[in-house]
């Protein structure tokens, strides 16, 4: 991965309207240990005495108190020397008094010279947007300009905020791009039904507290997987309390009976946290095929791909996340590096790049590769659609730092007798990607050999918000009401006005979204007939 540079820390602070002026500027690149001095042992030492006895000697005024932090950037003098040498204070036994490290962790408090980090409400997401960029807590700590007691009292309160959101039950709908996810996919798996008898099996790579699961039941039985003990503890009680729980065992030992799979649709759940990784193993050992897969981890699809591929059933619908470019821009060319894309950020100039991104050039190379990764499997995936929830790169009015969600790419699957009937079929789903050697989708499927249709591409903030824009404040405004009552949002006692208003939410993207996706499962499905 690329060296984080400190255009990419201005990025992440500019996403939360934070002023990045030449001071706080320099503290980032004093934090990345850019442009500083190397000082000799002794002029070192002279100048940490020197700050120390005027700080102790004279009665400054609180505005005059500057932090050790602010005194190390100002000195040029990189906080790894600075450390190097306090390490070698500990180990002396003839350490002057004046210079002591007890004296010099005294002056390690807030900044006087950056005051914003106290001004921002949302500072934990700040704090988490720069640790995602690889930042540690250090770093972090100086780009914020907090001392060591106010830095350790914030990761406190974000440690106790990491708990009460993993045990807070509810719709992880907070978002309205992750609203419109889950109707996509509710959609998308309605529709499959028309192609398979229900009931269905659903898999869930990454289950999460249930939010998708309770969307799923509705088409099927479902079973999950999740390694995060609290959340999977949280989804235990909910299924339990939902009346259509099941004990994972029974599944995985097939002890339920063919009219037990035909009546109401179950929710298998395994009594402790298991990896998908895990979870994967045990399906295929035991033989068992899934109807409808979802591999939804935060970041890349990638390592649950082949895995998840050997346990989908002859025909089915694969749902699955690209996160790949996360965090941005950091991530952007290992996002690309991740299928087989090598040097993009030296080969492609950045205005070749800009177009790239608005032509979705990364998404349908990741499509393509999927497609070739299954054909080696003899497995024919063909994409219903490639939804597009992250353009960090494209400032609009409601979004002024562009929309930052999750990518996510559904496809119709099929098991073939040969990988080269698959490949047939790929020639004319897939182009060549300009100045390298692989391939990435088509936008359309133009041929008299099969069905032709142009494949469906759908962006978050071109074809679904425009939808959403007018009706989306009023549910937003009850999800923010209810975030701290557990209790309510768990059994989804909701008031009238906001169950209208998720209502219209919904059907106003199935307005505009089933026919498109309807014509697209339409030619996917008449070219996998094909096969």
């Amino acid at each position: 991965m690329a060296e984080l540079a400190v255009q990419d820390v201005v990025f992440a602070l500019k996403h939360f309207h934070i002023d990045v002026d030449s001071k706080l500027r320099r503290r980032i690149e004093w934090s990345l240990g850019s442009g500083n001095y190397v000082w000799g042992e002794k002029n070192l030492k002279e100048e940490l005495s020197n700050f120390i006895l005027r700080r102790s000697r004279l009665n400054y005024s609180k505005l005059s108190d500057i932090s050790l932090d602010d005194f190390l950037c100002e000195k040029y003098i990189s906080f790894s020397q600075y450390r190097q040498y306090a390490k070698t204070l500990n180990a002396s036994y003839c350490t002057p008094s004046i210079i002591s490290t007890e004296n010099l962790n005294s002056l390690d408090i807030d900044s006087n010279y950056l005051h914003y980090a106290k001004q921002i409400s949302n500072l934990e997401e700040v704090i988490g947007e720069l640790r995602n960029l690889g930042l540690s807590h250090i770093q972090c700590k100086m780009i914020l300009g907090l001392g060591t007691k106010s830095y350790e009292k914030l990761k406190k309160r974000i440690q106790e905020q990491k708990k009460f959101e993993v045990s807070r039950p509810g719709r992880s709908e907070e978002d309205a791009w992750s609203f419109a996810k889950h109707i996509i996919s509710d959609i998308s798996v309605q529709k499959f039904t028309n192609l398979h008898v229900p009931p269905l099996t659903i898999l869930e790579t990454h289950q999460g507290i249930g939010d998708a699961t309770f969307i799923y039941h509705k088409y099927g039985h479902v079973l999950g997987f999740e390694n995060h003990h609290d959340s999977h503890e949280v989804f235990s009680q909910r299924v339990q309390k939902s009346g259509f729980f099941c004990n994972a065992r029974e599944f995985y030992l097939k002890r339920f009976s063919s009219a037990s799979l035909n009546s109401e649709s179950l929710v298998f759940v395994n009594e402790e946290a298991i990896s998908c990784t895990q979870g994967l193993k045990i399906v295929y050992e035991q033989g068992i095929n899934f109807d409808v897969i979802d591999i939804d981890p935060w970041a890349t699809s990638k390592p649950y791909f082949q895995d998840a591929l050997s346990v989908i059933a002859d025909q089915g619908l694969l749902m699955l996340t690209v996160g790949d470019q996360h965090p941005w821009p950091r991530s952007e060319m290992q996002g690309w590096e991740n299928f087989g894309i090598d040097l993009f950020n030296i080969v492609l100039s950045e205005q070749t790049r800009q177009e790239w991104r608005r032509s979705w050039f990364f998404l349908r190379r990741a499509c393509a590769w999927y497609m070739q990764s299954a054909a080696k499997q003899s497995i024919c995936l063909l994409p219903i659609v490639l939804m597009r929830n992250f353009e960090p790169w494209s400032l609009r009015g409601d979004f002024s730092y562009g929309v930052t969600g999750i990518d996510r790419i559904y496809f119709l699957a099929k098991r073939a007798v040969s990988s080269e009937h698959i490949e047939r079929v790929l020639q004319y789903w897939l182009e060549p990607l300009p100045f390298f050697n692989e391939m990435m989708v088509r936008t359309e499927v133009n041929t008299f050999v099969g069905p032709s249709g142009p494949v469906n591409f759908m962006s978050f903030s071109d074809d679904i918000w425009p939808e959403i824009k007018l009706l989306w404040p009023l549910y937003q405004n009850w999800l923010a009401s209810t975030a701290k009552d557990v209790k309510l949002r768990w059994d989804c006692v909701e008031v009238t006005k906001s169950e209208e208003a998720r209502s219209d939410l919904q059907k106003a993207i199935e307005r505009a979204k089933k026919d498109k996706l309807a014509k697209s499962f339409d030619l996917a499905d008449g070219w996998l007939k094909e096969l």
